[in-house]
């Protein structure tokens, strides 16, 4: 079982149980609307994560890492193809001191880049900034997430070169209140796989910088542990 750096056993192998489960039950809705060809695609991405030194000095800590499988059917360049695909998601989390539990969130979502007639087949590479927000948001366990609106964008050092991020803003419940949340968000390719980072936490906790400093510290491809 893998442990947090206090020695203390981590929650990723419950956390991961529970969406794999969750994975598993979305996968068998899929299948049941579609009929799989024998030439059927299956591709597998590669997880990411975020180096320790970097989580030492951000106080993010690794919360689990899930494998989610997604079957759909897609139709590019006159083709018809199943796909099926291994995706990961990372996730990593902060509590931040002095305030009543208020938590920011670093998510790192892989999934393969998919070719098909020297197209693009996987629909992640062709969500627009709000698809791919809500998509990854939703798998993230964020959703709820109302009155989504861009307010910024920044560049951030990942994986040897800058990336924009694209910052939005929202309205959504937490602990029975109403809070207006930032979500970060950047798309990227890398080693054959889409990678999407995003982040989200309370406005008012000021957690950008450090979401931005954790995003610099992300490695790919990484083995799943």
């Amino acid at each position: 079982m893998k442990r947090t750096r206090n020695g203390a056993a981590s929650p990723r192998s419950l956390v991961r149980r529970r969406l794999l489960a969750a994975a598993a039950t979305a996968t068998l809705g899929s299948i049941a609307g579609c009929s799989l060809l024998d030439d059927e695609i299956e591709r597998s991405a590669t997880p990411a994560a975020i180096d320790s030194d970097t989580l030492d000095r951000t106080s993010f800590e690794h919360d689990g890492t899930a494998e989610m499988t997604m079957v759909e059917t897609v139709e590019v360049a006159g083709e018809t193809r199943d796909l099926r695909l291994t995706n990961y998601l990372a996730t990593y989390r902060k509590t931040v001191p002095a305030t009543d539990g208020g938590v920011a969130t670093v998510h790192l979502f892989t999934t393969p880049s998919v070719t098909v007639a020297d197209q693009e087949a996987n629909p992640f590479a062709s969500f627009d900034t709000r698809q791919l927000l809500s998509e990854i948001a939703t798998r993230a366990g964020e959703d709820g997430i109302d009155d989504v609106r861009e307010v910024g964008s920044r560049s951030v050092r990942v994986l040897g070169a800058d990336r924009t991020f694209t910052q939005h803003e929202a309205t959504t419940e937490r602990q029975g209140q109403e809070v207006v949340v930032r979500l970060p968000i950047a798309r990227l390719v890398n080693e054959e796989d889409i990678l999407a980072v995003f982040a989200a936490y309370p406005k008012l906790l000021e957690e950008t910088a450090g979401v931005y400093d954790a995003a610099e510290g992300i490695e790919h491809p990484v083995e799943d542990e």
